[in-house]
């Protein structure tokens, strides 16, 4: 058995079980720029994307969906919701009635979902 293999399962050929890398965050900040990944970020058969543009404020989110499931993020310039984005990636959420408002963030998805005055303020974002 490899070293790093779970004891009893091994991964690789012959194994029976196929290695499967689990998506890892990567949060920059170079030269002042914000940029937060994780999952996959190239469009693929299978995939929609969700895309977010806000060149006034600086801030562009790509998020990709398999099965009404997050795939991959992309944040650029406004990273607040990252860990949020990549909680719902691990956890394989489904995100049915979540996907109209998915690209505004955590706030626009919980605001209907939690008691009055518990949801964060919605920040302002031009579209």
């Amino acid at each position: 058995m490899g070293a790093g293999a779970p004891a009893g399962r091994s991964a690789g050929p012959g194994s029976g079980h196929p290695y499967r890398a689990a998506p890892v965050p990567t949060q920059l900040k170079v030269s002042g720029i914000n940029l937060f990944s994780a999952g996959e970020h190239l469009d693929a058969p299978g995939l929609e994307s969700l895309t977010l543009s806000d060149p006034r404020n600086g801030c562009y989110r790509k998020l990709l969906l398999r099965d009404n499931r997050l795939a991959g993020i992309v944040l650029y310039g406004d990273t607040a919701d990252g860990q949020w984005y990549f909680e719902l990636l691990q956890q394989q959420t489904a995100l049915d009635e979540l996907i109209p408002m998915l690209p505004f963030g955590r706030a626009y998805c919980i605001r209907d979902t939690e008691a009055p005055g518990t949801a964060e303020e919605p920040r302002e974002m031009a579209v």
